[in-house]
């Protein structure tokens, strides 16, 4: 709680003192906190992700030249040189750094800036017995430089151990010891709880205060005998008095002064932060395995596409082959859009849990963050679909005409464009991806059925009629259909005997086309335009949703 996150709905009282001077309820300004957990956009290099960090985290006025050598002196110091240009790492990515390397790009992430003093939060966590002997090196390295380290750590091993300076052992919200190690030994064994020979004291300073199951009266009568023996030893008279004398020297009124940042301070404008994320979001969706994956599976859709509906180019359209024409368009609807939504909400939640983290450093706000990743996607969405747009159009024999194919996939991107606005609405509203991909196939459905194909129109019922106004299924649909057929001046009836019930089946054109699917061809601009309004609807309330998320975690 000192370092006033993951706070949640928690209600905190009381004063951070620094030195005996008071801090205020944040004391960031003045320190960094390593979390337990390691995230990181994998797509980065070590060395890329803390230029990012230096650009962000930095004083605005120190030059890039002077940060560039501030990230290789904390790149040394934290031992990453053999892995500044490896990749952090994600699924699909093969080359990457180890746990014990991503744990030091954590600490040297925050190093950067110079705190004055550095929480952690378990670094040693999930880690053996070496890795965690190197991370807690790298902290003995910070602390010698003249910061403060205040780590939590839960049972060291006893080489571990051995490398602490200062300890505090708290049990029940109480001080049991605070002071050098061997004071601890004396403490425990003043107070008949010896440490027996050969054992590791980590160990057994965390045995003695645990509440033991069907011992709870005896175990908080231990715990009780070490903390009032604490309160009146010469142990807490020596804290005392180094905190005294810390206070004289006046160490905390030169920290309060950097205290007084406005909590909403950023240490660049938002054009910076705007610029340093669009590169990164560029390289983000440039290296990321999944876009190569996403051009094959495209390619391979429109074959698989085409085959099924495959038709000759050109040839004149017949009666029977207008429903399946249509029914592949549809498809090509689902697809795009269903495939746009699911994989951002596949890969999106996970980026927002960095952005999060990053936010709460004040490294950059939630607008040109959120703008950044926008403009840096688009590119990839308006290029991938075309491949399964060249081989379904021309497999299926739609339209034959150069502007109806160039309009079909505009149309395809826009549909695409639209899914991953709903996509990016639905991952920033939901508490977390396992809910996002719960809530979205509930919310998809009506829209998915409210198309047109599967419920006519006239035949929907009054109260549920609006739900096809914020479709981007029934918007697209009636836009496909019409580029399809509102050129076709001819389509041929096979049929020589006609009954009047196999007539009612037969178009003459494609405007008897577009009749029969309720379809106005004058509504098709305006459908257009609310396609517009949904692709960009969509990302505006994904936006005002992230930003009141990351405001309230915060604040």
């Amino acid at each position: 709680m000192l370092t006033w996150r993951n706070k949640s709905e928690l209600y905190m009282t009381g004063d951070i003192l620094v030195n005996g001077v008071s801090m205020g309820a944040d004391i960031s300004s003045i320190s960094a906190y390593v979390e337990q957990d390691d995230l990181f956009m994998g797509e980065l290099t070590v060395k890329e992700h803390l230029m990012f960090a230096a650009r962000l985290r930095m004083d605005a006025s120190i030059s890039d030249k002077d940060k560039s050598a501030r990230v290789q002196e904390v790149i040394h110091q934290m031992c990453l040189n053999r892995c500044e240009n490896t990749m952090i790492g994600k699924p699909g990515i093969t080359k990457t750094i180890s746990g014990g390397e991503m744990k030091r790009l954590s600490l040297a992430s925050e190093l950067l800036t110079n705190p004055s003093i550095m929480f952690f939060d378990e670094p040693t966590s999930g880690l053996d017995s070496y890795l965690a002997r190197m991370i807690v090196d790298s902290m003995k390295t910070v602390a010698k430089s003249g910061c403060t380290v205040i780590c939590t750590i839960h049972q060291p091993s006893s080489e571990v151990f051995e490398i602490f300076d200062d300890l505090m052992i708290l049990a029940m919200g109480r001080v049991v010891y605070h002071g050098e190690i061997p004071g601890a030994l004396q403490h425990y064994a003043d107070n008949g709880f010896p440490c027996p020979s050969n054992y590791n004291p980590a160990d057994h300073f965390i045995m003695e205060i645990a509440i033991v199951p069907g011992e709870e009266e005896q175990s908080k009568a231990r715990i009780g005998k070490l903390t009032e023996s604490y309160e009146v030893s010469s142990f807490k008279v020596r804290v005392d008095e180094m905190f005294e004398e810390e206070k004289i020297r006046g160490g905390g009124e030169m920290m309060i002064q950097k205290s007084k940042v406005k909590q909403d301070h950023y240490n660049t404008g938002y054009l910076t932060q705007f610029h340093a994320c669009l590169v990164r979001a560029a390289k983000l969706t440039l290296r990321n395995p999944a876009l190569k994956i996403k051009m094959f599976e495209n390619l391979f859709i429109g074959i698989v596409f085409g085959l099924i509906y495959l038709r000759t180019f050109g040839a004149p359209y017949l009666s029977t082959e207008v429903g399946d024409i249509n029914g592949s368009l549809f498809l090509v609807v689902l697809n795009t859009s269903l495939g746009a939504t699911f994989g951002i909400l596949n890969s999106f939640p996970g980026e927002l849990l960095v952005f999060r983290r990053e936010h709460a450093n004040r490294m950059y706000s939630s607008g040109p963050y959120f703008v950044a990743k926008n403009l840096a996607e688009m590119p990839v969405y308006a290029f991938y679909p075309i491949f399964m747009c060249v081989t379904v159009y021309f497999l299926a024999g739609f339209y034959p005409h150069a502007a109806n194919f160039f309009y079909f996939y505009l149309f395809v991107v826009l549909v695409i464009s639209t899914g991953v606005s709903f996509g990016y609405m639905i991952s920033c509203l939901a508490a977390s991806q396992a809910m996002a991909l719960i809530v979205a196939p509930a919310v998809i459905m009506p829209l998915f059925l409210f198309s047109g194909l599967f419920l006519r129109s006239g035949n929907t019922p009054a109260f549920l009629s609006w739900i096809k106004y914020i479709s981007w299924f029934y918007y697209s649909y009636e836009i496909a259909v019409y580029n399809q057929w509102n050129a076709v001046d001819n389509i041929v009836c096979p049929f020589t005997n006609m009954t009047s019930q196999t007539h009612a089946t037969c178009f003459n054109n494609g405007y008897d086309v577009m009749t029969s699917y309720d379809i106005n061809p004058n509504d098709i601009s305006l459908n257009v335009g609310c396609m517009f309004i949904l692709f960009i609807g969509f990302r505006a309330i994904a936006f005002v949703a992230l930003y009141f998320r990351t405001r309230i975690s915060t604040r």
